[in-house]
């Protein structure tokens, strides 16, 4: 999808801050719920009477370091030979950043 403006706005990036800063709160009052939900379940609490429960669901798995596990298997060597020839990955990161302290600062 091809952009017609021919700049980005002050308002777009201060919309991206917003938003940046809302769901950062609402992550942390979401992780604040879950870890009390959490401690009562397992404390054995009763749930008031209604139409929603809580099920604590626990799920184990080993973590494997699959890397070690692999330099084991081939050898040192021939690990880094592989790992080397491997493609890169690259990801991209928006960071706005708040200009209005080095504008005062220059003035």
């Amino acid at each position: 999808m091809a952009l017609k403006q021919k700049l980005i706005s002050q308002y777009k990036l201060r919309m991206y801050l917003r938003l940046k800063k809302e769901i950062d709160e609402l992550t942390r009052k979401f992780n604040t719920v879950k870890e009390d939900l959490t401690k009562a379940a397992e404390q054995g609490l009763p749930i008031q009477p209604g139409p929603l429960g809580l099920k604590i669901q626990v799920v184990e798995r080993s973590n494997v370091s699959w890397k070690t596990q692999f330099i084991k298997f081939v050898g040192e060597d021939k690990a880094r030979e592989i790992l080397e020839s491997a493609p890169r990955s690259s990801y991209k990161k928006v960071i706005v950043t708040d200009r209005s302290n080095v504008l005062d600062e220059k003035k």
